[in-house]
């Protein structure tokens, strides 16, 4: 994701502290919540535009697209628990939140499927299991083989790559056994992603009457 999005967001967090000193409801009030919101309209025309230029670039590059089939809605969830069952490292939790928000993963995976079904060609979303913890030239999985965030040194076969490397080969085997399967069942027809619908507000208004 380019600067422009951190950016953004620091913009976006000035103008909330200086809201948050106004009184609420009051003209300065509204006028920054307006700010607020035409910021947040930029920061998601910007983003979308940025995820389909990067998707056409991608699906340019390569027959067939790879992806993991991630779960983004847990990934980015809050840590902060309850008053009960407070979380822990909630500070960290939210910065990587804000990280893997900013990257808009799940926009370019859209735009990515998009823009191959477009050109003809075919989308995997692979199993994300155990991506990073597999060797990519031997298969063998454990946790002590991340040995960092970029280091990858498989316990067995000596194997060392940088880590986001071996998991992207990983990610590509399994992508190349689905069209392997994919081929010797015939080439079927792949069931299309059904387009998440949004709800239309129902007007909850009493009608009014017609004049007699």
């Amino acid at each position: 994701m380019p600067a422009w999005m951190r950016q953004s967001r620091e913009r976006i967090v000035a103008l909330q502290r200086r809201q948050a000193r106004k009184v609420k409801f009051s003209r300065s009030w509204r006028a920054l919540a307006k700010r607020i919101a035409r910021e947040y309209r930029k920061v998601a025309q910007r983003t979308d535009n940025w995820a389909r230029e990067t998707a056409r670039q991608l699906v340019a590059q390569a027959e067939v697209m790879a992806l993991e089939n991630l779960d983004l809605a847990s990934m980015t969830r809050s840590a902060k628990g309850t008053i009960d069952n407070p979380g822990r490292n909630v500070a960290a939790k939210s910065g990587l939140n804000r990280a893997l928000q900013d990257a808009a993963l799940g926009r370019l995976a859209t735009w990515v499927c998009v823009k191959a079904e477009e050109a003809g060609r075919r989308t995997w979303l692979v199993d994300p299991a155990h991506t990073s913890q597999q060797c990519a030239r031997c298969g063998h999985t454990d946790k002590n083989n991340r040995q960092s965030r970029d280091v990858f040194v498989c316990q067995r076969c000596a194997h060392t790559a940088h880590a986001d490397l071996n998991a992207a080969a990983n990610i590509a085997d399994r992508a190349r056994a689905c069209e392997t399967a994919w081929r010797q069942a015939g080439s079927p027809p792949l069931p299309r992603p059904s387009p998440r619908l949004r709800r239309r507000r129902t007007d909850t208004a009493r009608p009014r009457l017609a004049p007699a």
